[in-house]
């Protein structure tokens, strides 16, 4: 197993925070945590601790400022507390760098919403019907 529970549950709500579910879906149910774990066990194994590390400061950084892991607090508090970690404004005892952690979280994320589905994110290629892209062969 690539992640614990927590790590697991604090990944599934930074997904979804980047892309949140609306008429399509979030970032994790579109198939996130099965892209990046595809991602950590082949071309990016070198990135799982950096990955681990960096979820264990997530949750550290949550506890901090609202005594509450990461998957616990409000959506809002988890913009503002990822807007703080972009702007390098931490105030846990981050294990890895929070800024190229924070920028990394979100290129995987975005990359797997938007990657063809045979990499194991954009499950049912919805977020190419959600932009209007069509498949070829497809019709709508």
């Amino acid at each position: 197993m690539l992640f614990t529970p927590v790590q697991e549950r604090a990944l599934a709500a930074l997904c979804d925070c980047l892309i949140p579910p609306d008429d399509f879906p979030g970032a994790w149910q579109a198939g996130a945590g099965d892209y990046i774990t595809r991602l950590l066990d082949t071309d990016c194994t070198y990135l799982q601790d950096t990955y681990r590390l960096g979820l264990e400061s997530l949750d550290a950084e949550a506890t901090a400022q609202y005594a509450k892991v990461f998957s616990e607090i409000t959506g809002e508090e988890r913009i503002a507390l990822l807007t703080h970690i972009e702007e390098g404004e931490v105030v846990a005892n981050w294990l890895v760098s929070p800024q190229p952690t924070f920028n990394m979280w979100v290129h995987h994320v975005a990359e797997s919403y938007y990657s063809d589905s045979g990499n194991g994110g954009n499950h049912g290629n919805r977020s190419w019907e959600m932009i209007g892209y069509e498949i070829q062969g497809e019709q709508k």
